[in-house]
């Protein structure tokens, strides 16, 4: 509101109409019609405690959360669009919301309208304590995903292979699960973590290397990472911490530190969170998404220098509080492909120039994962909020078909021999299988609270969830569907 009002007195003045609204609604609320007893000194009380919450409410929202949004593009968007993010939570909480709704109209019945009691308190708090109670179970707990983790490798074609605890107990680690990896010819296996809400103060581990050959372990310690990238040729990992000024190369022979490289963002952005890393696949060059002030840098990983920056944000393609995610290029083209939001959703940009070539809104407000099918020029996009699956014309980028999938999966890999799309679904904690000619779910795996990371290779899924690493063995699971 502070950016199209620049007046805090006409800010203030805008409070005024709660005051008459507040009074009608107290008088309903205490006698059921208009009455002289309003003129009870408790009740004028009450009253007066009543408008200092409003108050109150109206200045934290409006005047701090406004001022607050200015030092963070974060918070920006959270507070501005903070009803998506209650839809989210709902959704993804799915059997589990209703509940919760049913919970609370039986309170607000009870208390309220029988009792004629905090009327307040049961229309605006509780409904907002039991949504965050929601999120926090989501985010620390997995949600309804989190429900089968200890069934989950009972399942058929299921191995369960690693495990956080497998780590020396003494290490400060977080069972956020990011992205997973694996090395068919080393027979290696990499897992990321990450904690977005965690201190920034402080490092934990966020990569590990385990052999599964030797069972020999390694680790990478720093603040919350997102999305990595291996480059397989130079055995270089690739990771961009959160609150850190520093790319880092590292050896995926055992992680040590191979090059580190300034972001050098100074003066091009004003808040730096690397969301994705992409090496290409043709040039010694990194592509780097970043988050909130959404923005796509290349380097020169031979001078460490930027070579291109595209600003969506300053361009207007976008609102503030997305990111720059899910990074695939073309291995015909070397053209980039990539999700932001909220705003124009889907990209396509020349690597060398950084040329905007075509871009899109996918009736979405932030993307999730994409898949790219380079032999028939199709990419597949997961919406952020229905479960729709857009198979989109890379030509044209027109949808030209719809899947079901699941609303916010993190991740999507084509299987072209079996005609699929492996799908993540981070709400439900299940990886199913979409046929591509019928559209319908072949199967469907639980894997694990918050499942973010999915690596297809030699027709096996590798998953990485809060429950655990799995190895899902396609050929037994396709079996026995």
């Amino acid at each position: 509101m502070l950016d199209l009002i620049n007046s805090n007195s006409i800010i203030y003045l805008l409070f005024l109409p709660i005051l008459p609204f507040e009074i009608f609604a107290s008088l309903i609320f205490s006698f059921g019609k208009v009455t002289k007893k309003y003129l009870s000194a408790r009740w004028m009380i009450l009253l007066c405690f009543r408008l200092v919450w409003w108050f109150l409410f109206y200045w934290i929202w409006v005047d701090i959360f406004t001022h607050g949004a200015r030092q963070s593009i974060c918070m920006k968007f959270f507070v501005s669009q903070f009803y998506i993010n209650y839809y989210l939570v709902l959704r993804g909480q799915s059997w589990l919301s209703p509940i919760v709704l049913i919970l609370w109209i039986a309170l607000y019945e009870w208390i309220t309208i029988k009792k004629r009691k905090a009327r307040i308190f049961t229309s605006m708090i509780l409904p907002n304590i039991l949504a965050i109670a929601l999120f926090f179970h989501l985010y620390e707990y997995g949600g309804i995903g989190g429900w089968h983790q200890n069934d989950i490798q009972y399942q058929c074609g299921v191995e369960k292979v690693f495990d956080l605890d497998d780590v020396k107990k003494n290490m400060l680690k977080t069972n956020h699960a990011r992205g997973i990896y694996y090395d068919h010819t080393e027979k290696v296996l990499f897992a990321m973590y990450g904690c977005t809400y965690c201190s920034r103060k402080i490092n934990y581990i966020t990569i590990v290397r385990k052999s599964l050959q030797s069972d020999k372990i390694h680790i990478f310690q720093s603040k919350n990472i997102r999305q990595i990238d291996i480059d397989p040729i130079s055995k270089t990992l690739f990771v961009g911490p959160w609150y850190q000024d520093t790319l880092y190369a590292l050896s995926t022979q055992d992680l040590s530190i191979r090059q580190q490289y300034a972001n050098q963002i100074k003066d091009l952005i004003d808040y730096w969170e690397p969301m994705a890393l992409l090496k290409d696949i043709q040039k010694n060059r990194l592509y780097v998404g970043n988050d909130g002030e959404q923005a796509l840098i290349s380097y020169d990983l031979e001078t460490g220098k930027i070579i291109h920056i595209l600003h969506l944000l300053q361009q207007g393609l976008v609102r503030f509080g997305g990111p720059v995610w899910n990074i695939v290029q073309s291995h015909k083209t070397r053209k980039l492909y990539f999700v932001s939001g909220p705003g124009f959703n889907l990209y396509e940009i020349d690597p060398d120039t950084f040329e905007l070539l075509k871009f899109r809104h996918c009736f979405d407000i932030i993307g999730t994962a994409i898949a790219l099918d380079d032999q028939n020029d199709i990419l597949y996009y997961q919406c952020g909020i229905f479960d729709a699956i857009y198979a989109i014309d890379v030509k044209t980028f027109e949808i030209i078909n719809t899947y079901e999938g699941e609303i916010h999966a993190r991740r999507m890999c084509l299987d072209k021999n079996n005609n699929c799309l492996y799908v993540l679904g981070y709400f439900s904690g299940k990886v199913f299988a979409v046929d591509l000619t019928t559209g319908q779910r072949k199967w469907c795996v639980h894997v694990g609270g918050s499942p973010h990371g999915m690596h297809f290779v030699n027709n096996t899924l590798w998953i990485n969830s809060m429950a655990g690493v799995f190895q899902l063995n396609l050929e037994t699971i396709w079996e026995n569907q």
